[in-house]
């Protein structure tokens, strides 16, 4: 392959700056990420259904095989991922023109919108959630940080699960059920009916 020494076209890094700045403070495409990301996690659930019933029917019956739990982690990362875009398309919708302005001026990008928690995004764009939601968030914040990717945290005391709800109390969040994939379709679509949007998905 042949190495680029040409130094950038200071007119192209223009094009590349202002292409970037509406891909990034452009609501629309932040939810058509998203939509993309549940459309990926969709493709996973009838897999990530039979591993919950297989363990469910091996708790009663021990001949019942067991199966790989890999798309676990993957399907509740990109549930997380595509909540957490939503969440930011909000904050992109709000804030565009700053966005845009604190970037022309120093070339960085939002540093609201780094970062995979989800009840403090929730927080950033005014939404208040009980303790159920709150309990669905910070699952998802751990599969989107390191549980969906990686062995163990950065952070070997995040091992624990152990997480300091809204209520003061410490709760586990290390665990996900079988429970939880349709409350996360629900959730997802509360999510958008709050934030005033729907699946930007064209299907034929």
């Amino acid at each position: 392959m042949k190495k680029n020494t040409k130094a950038p076209d200071a007119e192209w890094d223009h094009v590349f700056k202002s292409n970037y700045a509406t891909a990034c403070f452009w609501d629309i495409n932040w939810l058509y990420v998203a939509d993309d990301l549940i459309e990926c996690a969709t493709m996973l659930e009838p897999r990530v259904r039979e591993v919950f019933e297989r363990l469910r029917a091996h708790t009663k019956d021990k001949s019942v095989r067991l199966i790989s739990q890999g798309a676990l982690g993957v399907y509740f990362m990109l549930v997380s991922y595509a909540i957490e875009d939503m969440f930011k398309a909000a904050l992109v919708r709000k804030n565009s023109r700053r966005y845009r302005e604190d970037f022309e001026a120093t070339e960085r990008f939002p540093h609201e919108l780094c970062g995979h928690d989800l009840v403090g995004l929730a927080r950033q764009i005014g939404s208040t959630f009980d303790l159920d939601r709150e309990d669905l968030l910070r699952r998802l914040t751990r599969s989107a940080v390191w549980q969906g990717r990686y062995p163990a945290p950065l952070d070997y005391h995040k091992l624990s699960g152990s997480e300091i709800f809204q209520d003061g109390k410490p709760y586990s969040v290390s665990h996900f059920s079988g429970g939880d994939i349709d409350r996360l379709k629900a959730l997802v679509q509360d999510i958008r009916a709050e934030l005033g949007v729907k699946s930007n998905r064209i299907r034929s």
